[in-house]
C-alpha cells in the first residue's frame, strides 16, 4: 500500500485562448441572469463555454497568468461567482422539478456545476495562492522558470498527500534539476563554492546512502548537459495524514542550495515522489523511496538513477545474491528493502548495453512479483520511465497539452487533467502467452502535446499502441477526494451518508397532505419502464432476483426484503450473489425473470457479466447504482441512481452507498407495488412518510458517535473472537456489519441468526454485536432470553435495538437505542452503529501498533549506543527512554488486551526478546558461550519481531492490508465459442457474442457445421427503436460496413433508410432468420445484435454457402436445436406414407432444413424418389 506521483512539464509556454475566455465570460454573464425557469437545456448550453475554457486551464501556465494578469484573475473570479449563482438556481430547480427525468437533468447539471466550481476555485485559485505565499505578486516573466519549478513540486506534494491514505510511514521526493548548459552549471557550482553554503554542499554530496538532503550528481560523468538531483525524505513510525508532506515541504522551502539552483535561467525540473507503507524492510530514512543506484562504497555525489516502487519484487534475495557474486559489491547495511535492487540492477545493465530504456526493459523481465516502478536518471533529465508487472498494482498517466502527470491512483492525476491511460501489468497482450504480460512507458518532455505523448512497450519489447493503452476520461475530480478535515475517509463518508440518503429520496416522490391525491411518484421510463410495470401486472414475471457482490449483495438482500413485504409471495423473490445467478441459476430462456442489480460503481465485473447473460436470455434488468455513465447504467432497462448519481467513496470499506442502496430499494419496491395495484394508498402514504423521516432519524443515531467510540475502546480489545447476529431484517444489518468489521479490523467472524447462535459456537466466548431492531413483542422477548444465554457463556453482548433497551441492559455489556422504523428500514439505522463500532475498534487495535512503533523508533535510534555503551540505556540505575518504553511494552504484551489481534507466537517472542534485552547486561552463565548474545544482537532480533507485531496490529482504515497483492478477478462465464466460417467473420468484424440473444446464439452454433463458407457480410445500424427495443414507423437503418462479396453489392438502405422487410421482421421477433433473399435468391442469414441500450440495435446480414457434405449428426443437431421443427418434419413425412428414418435428412439440400415448415423438404424427397 504505497503511492507514486510525478510529472513532466513542457518547456513551452501557453498563450491565452482568448476566444474560449471571452465565450466563458459571456456565458457567465448570461448565467448571472438565470432562474429555474431558464431550464436545464439552456443552462447546460450556457455552461458549455465555461467547461470548454476550464478544461485546458489546470497547469502552471494558468497559475503564472493569475500572478501576472489582473484582468485574467478578475475574469476567473467572475466565472466562479456565476457558478455559485448557478448552484443556487440548480437547488431551486431540483425542488421544482416536475418529473423524474427533469429531476435527473437538474442533478446532472448540478454535478457539472460543482465540478467546474471546484476546479476553478480549489484546484486553480488555491494552487495559485500557495505559490503566492512564497513569491509576492505581480510576478515577472524573468521568474517564470523558478515559479514553474516550485509549482511542479507543490503539485506533486499535494497529490502525494492525497495518496497517503494508501500508506504513510515514510515518503520522499527526488527533484532532478536540469541546467540549460554546462556554463550555467559551472557558474552555479562556482557561486556555491565561494559562498557560505560551501561546507553544507560538501557534506550533502558526501552522504553515504541516499538520505534526506542528499545532493546527487556532481561527481558523475554526464554529457553536454548537467543535472543534479536533490533528495528529501522522511520516515515516521507514527504520523497523521499530511505530516510527512509538511515536513518534506518545509525541507524544500528552507533549502537555499536548491533555491539557488532553481534561480538559474532556463532550468527545468523532473520530479518523482513516493509514500510508503512498509511491506518489507524496517521503517527508516534509508529504506524510504526514492532509492538510488548507490551501494555501500558510494556517496550521494555519485548517485545517478532514482527509482520508486509500489508492491514487491518477490525474487529480490536471489537477484541481490547474484549481483553480489557478480560484482563483489554490497548494499549499505541499513538498506533492507527490495526496492533497492531496482536502481542498482538497471544502472549496471545501462552501463553494459548503453541504452537506459533497453536496460530498464531487460531488468523488468527478470523481476517476479507484483510491482509498479517509476524512475528518472541524471543522464536523461527530460525523460522518465514507468513499468508495471503482475497483479494488484496500478499506474496512470494523465495527458495534458503542456504536461504529463503520472500516479499510482487516478486521483493523483485528475487535478492536472481528466484524460488518462491506465497501465496493466497482468493482461496478456497475446492470449495464452504469459511472456506478453507487463507494460513499460517512456515519458518525454519533447513529446508533450504531440499526437504521441509517450512511447510504450511490452516487457518482451513489442511496441504498444492506443489499442493497448486507450485514452479515457476520468469520472472523478479532486472534489470527490477531499477529506474535509476528517481523520479518515471512512468516518467522513459515514457522516455524509445522511445527505446521500436525502439526495436518493429527493424529488422521487411528493407528499401533498391536503390534496386529493396525497402523494405522487416521480419516476419515469428511465427509472422503471412502463413495459416492466405491464409485465408485472400481467403476471409474466415469475422470479425477481436481487443481485450484487460484497456490500452491494447485502444491500440486495434489503431490496428483496422490501419487495417481498410489498409484492407478497405470488412470485419467487430472492437475493443472491451475482456470481451465483450466473454460475448456477441461468436458464436458456429467462423471459420470466426480472433482475435488480445493485452496484456502487456500476463497473463490478461479476455483476455486469451476470447482467449481460440475463439480458442475452431475454430477462429484464433494473439497476440501483451510484455512477452515471457507468457500464451498468447502459446495460440496464431502467436505473435508479443513489444520491446525486456520483457520490464517490474513497475508503475501500464502503458505507454510505449501502444506506442509499437499501433506501432506493425500499422506494423501488413501494413504486412497483403501487403501480401494479398490490398495496393501497394509505399503506403507500405511511411508507413514504417513513422514508421522508429516515434522514433525520439517521442524524440521531450518528449523534451517538462518542458513546460508540467509548464502548469500542472498552470492549474491542477484550476478545479475540467476534460474532454478529440478527434475525429477520436484522440479518441484513448483521451481514453488512460483519463485512465492515472484517475489512476494518481484519477479523474473520461468523454471522448467524440470534436464536441459532446457542446451537453453534458459544464455546468461543466471543464479543457479539446483536442486531435486534424492528422486532415484534414475541421476537423481542426471545432475543432478550438469547442475550442472557450469551452473557451466561462469558460472551460480551453489545445490543442495537429500537425498543426494550432496559430489558437488555441486565445482560448486555452495552445497549444502543435507535429510533423505531419499519423493519425493512431498520438495517439502515442499525448498520450506522455497527459501522462506527468497526471504525473505532480498528483504531483501538491500531493504537496498539502505535505503541510498538514508538518502541521500535526509540530502539532504532539507540541501536548504535547499544553496541558501544548498552549500560547507559539498560541499567535500572539510570533509567532511559528506551528502558521505560521496553517496560511499557512488556506490560502490554502480558495484558489480555494483546490477545485481541496479536498472534500468540509473535507476542511471546517479542516479550521474551524484550525481557532478554532488559536483562542482557547480566549474562546468563548457564548458557553456552555460543548461545550468549550481546545487547546489540538481542536488539536486532527484537527489531525484527517488533516489525512483525506492528504489521499484525496495523489497521490503515481507508485501505486494505495486503492490497498490493490483492486483485479483483471478475468472472468470465464464457459464452459458447463460435467456430468455423461464422467464428472467423465475427472475429474479423469484432462482433461481441454477448450482443446475440442466447436462442440465436445456440441456433448459430448448430448451423455452423452445415456452412461451407460465409462469402460476405453487411453490418447495419438501426436507430429510432421504442423503449422496448422494438422497431417503429420512425425506425431507420444505415449501412455501416461490408466485407467479401457484400462490399460490392448495392444496398437498398443506401437510398432508402426505412426499416422494412426481412430485416424488420428479424428485429421485431429478435430472431435469427436464415433463408433465401427474395430479390436475388442468395442464401442469407439476418441476425439482430443488441447493444447495451434498448434504443438502438445492429443487424448483421451474412451471405452463406452450404456444405452439402455435412454429416447426419450435424443436420439432426440443427433441427433439434430449433425446437419442434424436427417433430414437424417427421410428422409431415409419415403423412406421405413414408417410413421415417433420420437418414432422410441427407437426401434433401441443406437449405431446406432452415425453413420453418417442411414443404420444401417433402418436395426435395419427392424429387429424389422420381
Amino acid at each position: 500500500m504505497c503511492g507514486i506521483v510525478g510529472l513532466l512539464n513542457a518547456s513551452s509556454t501557453q498563450t491565452d485562448a482568448k476566444n474560449l475566455r471571452s465565450a466563458a465570460i459571456e456565458a457567465a454573464t448570461q448565467i448571472h441572469k438565470s432562474t429555474p425557469e431558464t431550464g436545464t437545456e439552456t443552462l447546460s448550453a450556457q455552461l458549455a463555454p465555461i467547461a470548454a475554457w476550464t478544461d485546458p486551464l489546470p497547469g502552471f501556465h494558468t497559475t503564472f497568468r493569475l500572478g501576472t494578469d489582473s484582468a485574467f484573475a478578475k475574469d476567473l473570479d467572475e466565472v466562479i461567482h456565476a457558478l455559485e449563482h448557478l448552484s443556487s438556481v440548480v437547488a431551486e430547480g431540483q425542488e421544482q422539478a416536475n418529473g423524474f427525468r427533469a429531476l435527473e437533468q437538474w442533478n446532472e447539471l448540478g454535478v457539472t456545476c460543482q465540478d467546474l466550481h471546484w476546479r476553478l476555485k480549489n484546484d486553480i485559485q488555491e494552487g495559485f495562492n500557495t505559490l503566492k505565499a512564497f513569491f509576492s505578486t505581480p510576478w515577472k516573466d524573468s521568474q517564470r522558470d523558478i515559479l514553474r519549478a516550485y509549482w511542479d513540486i507543490e503539485y506533486i506534494l499535494r497529490n502525494l498527500q492525497r495518496l497517503e491514505i494508501r500508506g504513510r510511514d515514510s515518503g520522499g521526493i527526488s527533484v532532478l534539476v536540469r541546467f540549460p548548459s554546462v556554463e550555467t552549471y559551472d557558474s552555479y557550482i562556482s557561486n556555491i563554492s565561494q559562498s557560505d553554503h560551501a561546507p553544507e554542499w560538501t557534506q550533502r554530496t558526501s552522504i553515504e546512502g541516499l538520505l534526506s538532503g542528499s545532493i546527487c550528481g556532481p561527481d558523475t560523468e554526464q554529457g553536454n548537459e548537467r543535472s543534479l538531483s536533490f533528495v528529501y525524505k522522511v520516515a515516521s513510525e507514527i504520523g497523521s495524514i499530511g505530516q510527512n508532506i509538511r515536513e518534506i515541504r518545509q525541507k524544500i522551502q528552507e533549502d537555499r542550495i536548491l533555491r539557488l539552483a532553481l534561480e538559474q535561467p532556463g532550468i527545468r525540473i523532473n520530479a518523482l515522489s513516493h509514500t510508503r507503507w512498509a511491506s518489507n524492510g524496517i521503517i527508516n530514512i534509508q529504506n524510504a523511496h526514492p532509492q538510488g543506484d548507490d551501494n555501500a562504497s558510494m556517496t550521494a555525489g555519485k548517485t545517478r538513477l532514482f527509482a520508486v516502487l509500489n508492491g514487491d519484487i518477490d525474487n529480490y534475495p536471489e537477484l541481490l545474491a547474484a549481483y553480489t557474486r557478480r560484482t563483489g559489491e554490497k548494499l549499505h547495511q541499513d538498506v533492507t528493502t527490495d526496492a533497492k535492487i531496482i536502481p542498482i540492477l538497471i544502472e549496471e545493465r545501462y552501463r553494459s548495453v548503453g541504452d537506459l530504456r533497453e536496460a530498464f526493459r531487460q531488468v523488468l523481465r527478470e523481476f517476479t512479483g507484483s510491482f509498479a516502478i517509476a524512475l528518472h536518471h541524471l543522464d536523461h533529465p527530460d525523460l522518465c520511465w514507468l513499468g508495471i508487472g503482475g497483479s494488484g498494482q496500478s499506474l496512470y498517466v494523465g495527458i495534458h497539452d503542456h504536461a504529463l502527470y503520472y500516479a499510482s491512483e487516478l486521483y493523483g492525476v485528475v487535478e492536472g487533467t481528466s484524460k488518462f491511460v491506465k497501465l496493466d501489468g497482468e493482461k496478456e497482450r497475446e492470449a495464452g502467452n504469459p511472456e506478453s504480460r507487463g507494460q513499460m512507458l517512456e515519458l518525454s518532455r519533447q513529446t508533450i502535446g504531440s499526437d504521441t505523448p509517450f512511447l510504450a512497450w511490452g516487457f518482451d519489447g513489442t511496441p504498444l499502441t492506443e489499442e493497448h493503452l486507450p485514452v479515457k476520461t476520468a469520472q472523478i475530480t479532486t472534489r470527490d477526494i477531499n477529506i474535509a478535515g476528517f481523520p479518515h475517509f471512512f468516518l467522513k463518508e459515514i457522516s455524509e451518508s445522511i445527505q446521500s440518503v436525502r439526495k436518493t429520496l429527493h424529488g422521487r416522490f411528493f407528499l401533498q397532505e391536503d390534496a386529493q391525491a396525497p402523494f405522487t411518484f416521480n419516476l419515469d421510463e428511465s427509472a422503471v419502464p412502463e413495459s416492466i410495470i405491464q409485465r408485472l401486472n400481467e403476471g409474466k414475471f415469475r422470479h425477481i432476483y436481487c443481485i450484487g457482490q460484497g456490500t452491494a449483495a447485502v444491500a440486495a438482500i434489503g431490496v428483496a426484503h422490501s419487495l417481498r413485504m410489498y409484492l407478497g409471495s405470488s412470485m419467487d423473490i430472492r437475493a443472491t450473489k451475482a456470481t451465483e445467478l450466473s454460475g448456477h441459476m441461468l436458464n436458456p430462456s429467462m423471459e420470466d425473470v426480472l433482475v435488480i442489480a445493485v452496484s456502487q460503481s456500476g463497473t463490478t465485473t461479476d455483476t455486469n457479466r451476470t447482467v449481460d447473460l440475463v439480458r442475452q436470455r431475454e430477462g429484464k434488468v433494473l439497476a440501483i447504482l451510484n455512477r452515471r455513465n457507468s457500464d451498468l447504467a447502459f446495460k440496464a432497462d431502467g436505473v435508479i441512481f443513489t444520491s446525486d448519481g456520483r457520490d464517490v467513496e474513497m475508503s475501500v470499506a464502503s458505507t454510505k452507498a449501502f444506506y442509499s442502496q437499501v433506501t432506493a430499494g425500499a422506494l423501488l419496491a413501494l413504486y412497483l407495488a403501487h403501480s401494479s395495484g398490490q398495496v393501497d394508498s394509505s399503506t403507500v402514504l405511511d411508507a413514504l412518510r417513513e422514508l421522508t423521516a429516515l434522514p433525520e432519524k439517521m442524524e440521531t443515531v450518528l449523534a451517538q458517535r462518542d458513546r460508540v467510540e467509548a464502548v469500542a475502546k472498552e470492549y474491542a480489545l477484550k476478545k479475540r473472537y467476534w460474532a454478529v447476529v440478527g434475525s429477520g431484517a436484522n440479518q441484513i444489518a448483521a451481514h453488512e456489519i460483519r463485512i465492515k468489521l472484517s475489512e476494518l479490523c481484519y477479523k474473520s467472524m461468523s454471522c448467524d441468526f440470534i436464536e441459532d447462535k446457542k446451537h453453534i459456537d458459544l464455546s468461543a466466548e466471543p464479543l457479539m454485536l446483536i442486531s435486534a431492531a424492528g422486532l415484534d413483542e414475541a421476537n423481542l422477548s426471545d432475543s432478550v432470553k438469547e442475550v442472557a444465554i450469551f452473557k451466561a457463556h462469558s460472551s460480551i453482548p453489545i445490543v442495537i435495538t429500537d425498543r426494550g433497551a432496559d430489558r437488555f441492559e441486565p445482560y448486555a455489556s452495552a445497549v444502543f437505542a435507535v429510533p423505531p422504523v419499519p423493519s425493512h428500514l431498520s438495517p439502515v439505522l442499525v448498520t450506522i452503529i455497527g459501522h462506527l463500532f468497526g471504525y473505532y475498534a480498528a483504531r483501538a487495535i491500531d493504537d496498539q501498533s502505535m505503541m510498538l512503533r514508538r518502541v521500535r523508533s526509540t530502539l532504532l535510534s539507540d541501536l548504535p549506543a547499544l553496541e558501544t555503551h548498552p549500560e547507559n540505556l539498560l541499567s535500572p540505575h539510570s533509567p532511559s527512554e528506551l528502558r521505560n518504553r521496553l517496560l511499557g511494552m512488556q506490560q502490554f504484551l502480558l495484558s489480555p488486551a494483546s490477545n485481541s489481534a496479536l498472534e500468540v507466537d509473535t507476542a511471546v517472542r517479542t516479550a521474551m526478546l524484550g525481557q532478554r534485552l532488559l536483562h542482557s547486561l547480566h549474562e546468563d552463565m548457564t548458557l553456552d558461550i555460543e548461545d550468549r548474545e550481546s545487547p546489540f544482537e538481542v536488539a536486532q532480533r527484537l527489531l525484527q519481531s517488533l516489525t512483525q507485531a506492528i504489521q499484525e496490529l496495523s489497521r490503515p482504515i481507508d485501505a486494505i492490508k495486503h492490497q498490493a497483492k490483492t486483485v479483483t478477478v471478475g468472472i468470465s462465464r464464457p459464452s459458447p465459442t463460435l467456430k468455423g466460417a461464422i467464428g472467423d467473420l465475427f472475429r474479423n468484424m469484432q462482433i461481441d457474442t454477448t450482443t446475440i440473444l442466447w436462442r440465436n446464439l445456440t441456433y448459430l452454433i448448430a448451423a455452423e457445421p452445415l456452412l461451407k463458407e460465409v462469402r460476405g457480410a453487411t453490418l447495419y445500424r438501426v436507430e429510432g427503436l421504442d423503449s422496448e427495443g422494438q422497431p417503429t414507423d420512425q425506425s431507420r437503418i444505415y449501412k455501416e460496413t461490408a466485407t467479401g462479396i457484400a462490399a460490392n453489392l448495392p444496398s437498398r438502405t443506401e437510398k432508402d433508410h426505412t426499416l422494412k422487410g426481412s430485416k424488420w421482421l428479424a428485429l421485431r421477433n429478435n430472431s435469427l432468420l436464415i433463408s433465401i433473399g427474395r430479390q436475388d435468391g442468395r442464401h442469407i442469414a439476418i441476425l439482430p445484435l443488441r447493444s447495451s441500450g434498448t434504443q438502438e440495435a445492429r443487424i448483421l446480414l451474412m451471405h452463406l454457402t452450404y456444405d452439402e457434405a455435412s454429416t447426419l449428426q450435424a443436420r439432426l443437431n440443427l433441427l433439434r436445436t430449433r425446437g419442434p421443427i424436427y417433430d414437424q418434419f417427421r410428422a409431415s413425412v409419415t403423412e406421405t406414407n413414408r417410413m421415417w428414418t433420420d437418414d432422410l435428412l441427407l437426401q434433401a439440400p441443406v437449405e431446406c432444413l432452415f425453413d420453418d415448415t417442411p414443404e420444401r423438404f417433402i418436395e426435395a424427397l419427392n424429387n429424389t424418389d422420381s
